[in-house]
């Protein structure tokens, strides 16, 4: 019995060394990645100080040809934009305004003619409808909340 107990005990130690080492392998392994992902975010940090600055001020370069751009380079849009001054209560024209200069980009400037529309007339659905998606992709959400609420109800058959 004695015997036996000693066999199982250095089965035990030869199991614990076994693993002892694995672990010691696996630590030595883990170890080295380390040093390999330090590696690289030095890399990265380096990368980051030498072209990060380059890159933001070509970003900000373009943002400032962009917006002057918006502004400088005024592509005649169609017939409508020929009227140097439309009538307040011409809500059409100020709708396809409103239109055109969406498509081109000019978001404010179509969020303008947008509620010029909805000045002469309130019940104006896509005049509604057209201003709450270009406050939603303006990130506006909650002017365009406004705005969606009062489309629903325009769009809702009226009880009598």
């Amino acid at each position: 019995m004695f015997i036996e107990k000693l066999k199982e005990l250095e089965e035990k130690v030869r199991q614990t060394v076994t693993l002892v080492h694995r672990l010691r392998e696996e630590k030595r392994e883990l170890e080295r990645q380390l040093l390999d992902l330090h590696y690289e975010v030095e890399q990265l940090k380096e990368f980051q100080e030498r072209f990060l600055p380059t890159i933001d001020g070509v970003l900000h370069q373009l943002d400032v040809v962009n917006n002057s751009a918006d502004e400088s380079f005024v592509e005649e849009p169609p017939e409508v934009m020929e009227v140097a001054e439309i009538d307040p209560e011409d809500y059409e024209t100020h709708f396809e305004l409103g239109v055109e200069y969406e498509k081109r980009g000019w978001y404010e400037k179509a969020i303008a003619e947008y509620e010029k529309v909805l000045k002469a007339r309130p019940d104006h659905i896509d005049a509604t409808e057209h201003l709450a998606f270009l406050l939603e992709k303006l990130n506006r959400g909650n002017e365009a909340s406004v705005l969606w609420g009062k489309a629903l109800s325009l769009k809702r058959p009226q009880r009598r």
